[in-house]
């Protein structure tokens, strides 16, 4: 009696928690169904996995015990539902997949449909709870470790097979999500995708691309001899740049062939540089001058004053045809700020009206460029500006957190860098050495902060902490020069430039040549007057005395600065259509697709053990999940299903990896016992297993603590 009440009452419980789950759904119909659809397309390449499995156990007459989609990891399935004798019996919340004794206490509930069977099926079909993968239970195969074939004489064992029909069903998987790839691919170049092509939409200065000759506008057709070439059309994009640099060895070339123009074509050689994680060459995105649409971003339209379809046509007044034209002008501009004139255009595509936006400039704290690392700080003639804290790692920020999230705790999107222990106003230079002498040990940082109310000076205490490995101490601040504030912080050397000038630290520049000074680009606009042969200051000193001090001026480099945009660049990627123009060409074009998925999958696998990728740049299925629900929302859903493919492509590779537990390990044991004539033993079986099951542990568990870290993080 009270075991059936305890059924009733786990019923009811059920009933109440679906209902919650239909209301919640139903609420929040835009951002569910987005989520039910990443979940739906993660869930169909599993299934397609475990029916390759599944289709060619049968065919080899294996007896199946159960097909399930989904994992029950300490937890009952959702239900299973099997061919019984006089209909389908139907259990809810079965502890276990394919039981063939104690059903009705094994489960909460069971329903038999009548449809007049005659007798009962092999498989239970099930679906678990955590959509994490799946599978097939044959028998004599089991999860938890393997059968001793001497203890199960069934012909319809899996370990009574012959070796080449069990090899055949271990692979069945694998190749059916390669299949599933190459069917989705070419249904996709058939139908059409948009992707970023491999073009080149600027050269960073410096850069190994501007040293082997590569310019703006060239169209890559080849890296390393591979061109993708379908109807006289290479068809490689921008992500085939990226992985070049990525997985590319660090003193190994890559051999490129341009397009320039229309016909004329060009062999170049770069050699990487070591200069970020990702070795990009100094080829950046080819973009267009129109303003790209952003997820939930209404704040950032609202403060740019720009709306996404807006073209940019001109920047200070002066008319910009091309992305490159804009980072041409960008160098030449040293303001507090950057004004764009756009067109505005109605939903019949006539012209609008003319809007203009006023953009914020960002002077980051060090000099030239990625590629080329100075050791001089960022000065204007030697004079080096002080540090604001322009974002990073849980600084608040006022355009996007709310008020009740501050605290005096934390720094502020803003705040100017007074002083860090007894150092007064830090150069990045010298604000890192500081840093990397309180390694987990507090520090306390002065700061200057001016939000919601007047000025005021507010102590932040930090502990630096390495966050990766071989790494040096971070505070988890992004600073940038605080140019409107007239401070000297220290004077720099830039070598045949300027020598070093001995001006008064933290010292206040109150004129400059006889004009009043009110932030550094004062001083900027007069240095920008090649006429001027000497800059006189009149300085202010912490003391309160004032004293004059003059630099004589030569015609060469008068400052040492890089600048961006504060906020994100509004123009869109450039994307074209990767088609094939017939059947054959659509086949064409998805077998390409294929093999390059699984090559970037064998590849990336293998930076991981050269350790050219990290493994905190690894996602697991919640990320995998988060990038699905992303692309769902932000996307065209052609290009979700494309990214879908890429996932089954790396399930396989992941799956056939020679490790204990996947396809590859059970495969790479039937190829032994094929050479040896005998299977190996059952004891040394089950120490693979559990070494497997350990590394597959530990690979979860990597990727399931990134994928929260990122969460947290809001990456």
């Amino acid at each position: 009696m009270e075991k059936k009440k305890s059924k009733k009452d786990l019923v009811v419980s059920l009933v109440i928690f679906l209902a919650l789950i239909g209301y919640f759904f139903i609420a929040n119909w835009e951002t569910a169904s987005s989520w039910a659809i990443a979940l739906l397309g993660f869930g169909l390449i599993i299934f397609i996995h475990e029916l390759g499995h599944f289709l060619v156990a049968r065919a080899c007459d294996i007896d199946c015990e159960a097909f399930s989609i989904g994992m029950s990891i300490g937890t009952p399935y959702l239900f299973g539902v099997k061919k019984a004798e006089g209909g389908l019996r139907i259990r809810l919340l079965p502890k276990t997949s394919g039981v063939r004794e104690d059903i009705e206490d094994d489960c909460l509930w069971i329903v038999r449909v009548p449809l007049g069977f005659k007798e009962d099926g092999d498989t239970e079909y099930c679906l678990g709870p955590l959509p994490i993968g799946g599978f097939v239970k044959m028998k004599g195969q089991d999860d938890s470790g393997p059968v001793d074939s001497e203890k199960d004489d069934d012909p319809r064992s899996f370990v009574n097979k012959s070796v080449g029909k069990r090899m055949a069903v271990v692979s069945a998987g694998v190749i059916f999500n390669v299949i599933g790839a190459f069917l989705l691919f070419a249904g996709l170049a058939r139908y059409g995708l948009d992707k970023v092509p491999a073009v080149v939409g600027y050269v960073a200065e410096d850069s190994p691309a501007q040293e082997a000759g590569i310019e703006p506008g060239d169209e890559i057709v080849s890296i390393n001899g591979r061109k993708m070439e379908v109807g006289g059309r290479s068809n490689l994009d921008y992500t085939h740049i990226v992985l070049a640099g990525i997985l590319g060895g660090e003193e190994e070339p890559v051999a490129m062939k341009l397009r320039r123009g229309e016909d004329q074509l060009r062999q170049v050689e770069i050699k990487p540089s070591n200069a970020s994680r990702t070795q990009m060459f100094g080829i950046y995105k080819p973009k267009v001058l129109e303003v790209a649409e952003f997820q939930d971003a209404e704040e950032y339209y609202q403060r740019v004053g720009l709306q996404p379809g807006d073209e940019i046509f001109a920047i200070e007044g002066e008319h910009i045809s091309n992305y490159q034209d804009y980072r041409d002008k960008l160098k030449e501009i040293y303001k507090p700020h950057i004004t764009f004139s756009a067109k505005r255009f109605a939903e019949n595509d006539d012209l609008l009206e003319a809007v203009s936006s006023r953009f914020k400039l960002s002077y980051p704290v060090t000099t030239g460029n990625l590629y080329n690392r100075t050791d001089n700080l960022a000065n204007v003639y030697s004079l080096v500006p002080p540090l604001k804290i322009n974002g990073g790692i849980g600084v608040f920020d006022p355009r996007i957190d709310e008020p009740e999230k501050l605290s005096d705790s934390r720094f502020v999107r803003g705040d100017v860098v007074l002083q860090a222990g007894n150092v007064k106003f830090p150069t990045f230079k010298q604000l890192n050495e500081v840093v990397s002498k309180h390694e987990n040990k507090p520090l306390e940082l002065v700061v200057l902060r001016e939000y919601e109310g007047p000025r005021k000076e507010v102590t932040v205490t930090v502990t630096p902490e390495v966050r990766e490995k071989g790494g040096d101490p971070k505070i988890g601040i992004n600073p940038v020069l605080a140019m409107s504030m007239p401070i000297i912080a220290d004077t720099s050397s830039s070598g045949e430039n300027y020598p070093a000038a001995e001006l008064p630290k933290a010292a206040r520049i109150l004129e400059a040549n006889g004009e009043n000074v009110s932030d550094y680009f004062d001083i900027i606009s007069i240095l920008q007057n090649k006429e001027i042969k000497k800059l006189s200051l009149k300085l202010e000193l912490e003391s309160g005395e004032k004293q004059s001090y003059s630099l004589e001026l030569n015609d060469g480099k008068r400052f040492e600065l890089v600048k961006e945009l504060a906020e994100p660049e509004p123009f869109d990627d450039l994307r074209v259509e990767y088609r094939g123009e017939n059947i054959i060409q659509a086949f064409q074009l998805g077998t390409y697709w294929v093999g390059d998925m699984l090559g970037q999958s064998i590849s990336t696998i293998k930076g991981l053990f050269e350790r050219k990728i990290g493994a905190d740049m690894l996602s697991g299925p919640i990320g995998i999940a988060r990038i699905s629900h992303r692309i769902v929302e932000q996307q065209d859903f052609a290009f979700y299903l494309y990214f879908m493919g890429m996932i089954s492509c790396f399930l396989a590779v992941m799956n056939f990896l020679p490790i204990p537990v996947v396809d590859g390990g059970v495969f790479l044991l039937l190829v032994i016992e094929k050479i040896k004539g005998s299977p190996v033993s059952y004891n040394v079986q089950k120490v693979l297993i559990y070494i497997g099951l350990a590394l597959i542990a530990l690979l979860f568990a990597v990727v399931i603590f990134n994928d929260i870290s990122n969460i947290i993080n809001g990456s």
